[in-house]
C-alpha cells in the first residue's frame, strides 16, 4: 500500500484488501482512523506523528482506553515504536506480522500498554512477539495469537476474520481467544 497505493497487489500474496479490512473493522463497531503512508516512509518519523495524534486525541477528551494503534508488518513496527514512546498504560496496540530475531538488535523497543500480537506460523517476516514482551517494561496486558493458515505474510493481505475478529475484540476491550 505504501509503495503502490490503495490498490496494491503483490505477485506473491495477491491483492491487499486494505479497504475491505477497514470496512470489516467499521462493521464490527470500531471507529477507524487510517491513512495510507507515503512511499518511503521512515518508521521512526511516522511513529512520532502517530504518537502526536494519540496525545492529541487524549487532549481533546478521548479516554486512553478508547485508543488503539493497529499495524501490520511495517505498520506494526510503527505501532511498536509508538508503544515504546508513549507512557500511558491504558492505550491498546495490535501488532501483526512484525516480530522476529531482528528485535534483539532493537533495544529501544520497549512495549507499554495493552498489547495484542497476532502472527502467522508460516510467515517468514513476522513471528511471535513473546521475546519482546518478556523483555519489555510497562506492558499492562499482553496476549498473543498464532494463526495457521499456511498463507505466510499473505494471511494479512486478506480481510480475514481469523485476525480481524480478535483485533476488533481487543480494540473493543472484549476477551480475545
Amino acid at each position: 500500500i505504501e509503495d503502490q497505493g490503495i490498490d496494491a497487489e503483490s505477485p506473491e500474496f495477491g491483492v491487499y484488501a486494505y479497504q475491505a479490512q477497514l470496512a470489516y473493522l467499521a462493521d464490527a463497531g470500531v471507529n477507524v482512523i487510517s491513512a495510507v503512508r507515503p512511499a518511503g516512509t521512515d518508521p521512526v518519523e511516522y511513529a512520532s506523528l502517530v504518537g502526536e495524534q494519540v496525545i492529541g486525541m487524549q487532549a481533546s477528551g478521548v479516554p486512553a482506553e478508547n485508543i488503539s494503534v493497529v499495524g501490520v508488518s511495517k505498520g506494526a513496527l510503527i505501532a511498536l515504536l509508538v508503544s515504546s514512546r508513549l507512557i500511558d498504560p491504558e492505550v491498546s496496540y495490535v501488532i501483526l506480522a512484525v516480530c522476529g530475531d531482528w528485535l534483539s538488535d532493537a533495544p529501544q523497543i520497549n512495549l507499554k500498554g495493552h498489547v495484542l500480537s497476532i502472527f502467522e506460523e508460516s510467515d517468514e517476516f513476522g513471528q511471535s512477539c513473546m521475546p519482546l514482551a518478556e523483555r519489555s517494561h510497562g506492558i499492562a496486558v499482553f496476549h498473543e495469537l498464532s494463526l495457521d493458515t499456511g498463507l505466510g505474510h499473505g494471511a494479512f493481505y486478506r480481510a480475514d476474520p481469523d485476525w480481524l475478529d480478535p483485533t476488533a475484540a481487543w480494540i473493543s476491550g472484549d476477551d480475545v481467544d
